[in-house]
C-alpha cells in the first residue's frame, strides 16, 4: 500500500501455497484505507452501517403509532451522526474539504432527518435539519475538529500527543 500506487502488485507465489494476493482495502486502527491510503473505503462502510439505523429508525418512527420524535431525535444525533462520523477527525483536512465524502455521509444524516420528521420527500433539506436538530455533515465534521483541536491543545506537557509531532 503506497500513496502513488496505480496497479495492484503482483501476488506472492510460495511454493506448496495458494497464491497470495493483496488486499484492495485495509482495517487499521478502526479505519479502513483502500491501496491508495485513502479514506473512500472508510467513510463508504460507515455511512452505510449509518444508512442502516436510519433506516430502521424510519421504519419505528410512523405518523400515527411510532416513537415519538423527540426519542427518534436522540436516537438519530447519538446513533447516526455517531456511527456516520467515526474518524472524521482524522479524514476531514480543515483548509481543504472534502466534498465526496460530505456527500456521502449528508446522504445517511438525511435519512435519519427524515426517520424523525413526518415530512414529504420534496420537503427542503435545511427545513429537515433545522425540525430533526440532526446537523448538516459539513457543520458536523467542522464541529468535531474543533473539538479534537482543543482536546489536542488541552494536552499536557507528558502526552504522546508531543511525541506524535501533532502539537
Amino acid at each position: 500500500m503506497t500513496p502513488g500506487a496505480t496497479t495492484p502488485p503482483e501476488p506472492l507465489l510460495v511454493t506448496g501455497l495458494p497464491a497470495l494476493r493483496p488486499k484492495t482495502k485495509v482495517r487499521w486502527l478502526g479505519l479502513w484505507l483502500d491501496s491508495r491510503l485513502k479514506f473512500d473505503a472508510h467513510v463508504k462502510y460507515w455511512a452505510g452501517k449509518a444508512g442502516a439505523v436510519a433506516a430502521h429508525l424510519r421504519g419505528l418512527s410512523k405518523t400515527v403509532r411510532g416513537v415519538p420524535p423527540a426519542q427518534a431525535a436522540a436516537v438519530a444525533r447519538a446513533c447516526v451522526s455517531e456511527v456516520a462520523l467515526y474518524g472524521a477527525e482524522v479524514w476531514r483536512k480543515p483548509r481543504k474539504p472534502q466534498a465526496q465524502y460530505l456527500a456521502t455521509v449528508d446522504k445517511s444524516l438525511k435519512l435519519a432527518a427524515r426517520a424523525v420528521v413526518p415530512a414529504y420527500r420534496t420537503t427542503q433539506v435545511a427545513a429537515l435539519y433545522r425540525e430533526s436538530g440532526v446537523l448538516p455533515a459539513a457543520l458536523e465534521v467542522a464541529r468535531r475538529q474543533e473539538r479534537w483541536q482543543l482536546r489536542l491543545a488541552a494536552a499536557p506537557a507528558h502526552s504522546p500527543c508531543y511525541a506524535f509531532g501533532w502539537l
